[in-house]
């Protein structure tokens, strides 16, 4: 894999993501997922899409840090590089009762995570995003985990 492939991999994904979405109700984003242990129903659509959002922000973040000067290629998920425990952090996005998941908002928000990301990524020489010709577990928020949610979370929910 190349830069041009991984980017044409990253877009075709989007466009598959943002097609759904765009075509979402308010109601729909209200829909509880199918997909979730069944002792813990509180995941709807809108925080499906939320949370894509907030991995792809802090995706962007690692991007970041990975333009600074004198900064080393790395090889790890987001979580590991950030310091975050992945449980927690999912857990503070859905009990968030002062986040919108009102249908523009939701809509803006995993827009404009998207374009923070794909920026962040734009910027950076092809060593930073490939390793081996596969992408870096780093770009895991643009790469297989939007995917994951879309089929198994949303596109379930809405069968």
């Amino acid at each position: 894999m190349n830069r041009d492939e991984l980017t044409a991999e990253i877009e075709a994904n989007w466009r598959q993501l943002d097609g759904v979405v765009a075509r979402l109700t308010p109601d729909d984003l209200k829909r509880t997922l199918t997909s979730r242990d069944p002792e813990d129903p509180t995941w709807t659509i809108a925080d499906a899409i939320l949370h894509i959002a907030a991995w792809k922000r802090n995706g962007t973040r690692v991007a970041e840090m990975q333009a600074e000067p004198g900064s080393q290629p790395v090889d790890a998920y987001p979580p590991q590089i950030l310091g975050i425990d992945l449980q927690e952090f999912n857990d503070a996005l859905v009990q968030d009762s002062s986040r919108s998941r009102e249908l523009a908002d939701v809509l803006l928000e995993h827009r404009a995570a998207h374009e923070a990301i794909m920026g962040a990524i734009e910027a950076l020489p092809d060593d930073r995003l490939l390793l081996d010709e596969r992408p870096r577990l780093w770009l895991a928020p643009v790469t297989w985990h939007p995917n994951s949610h879309l089929n198994k979370d949303i596109l379930a929910t809405l069968e």
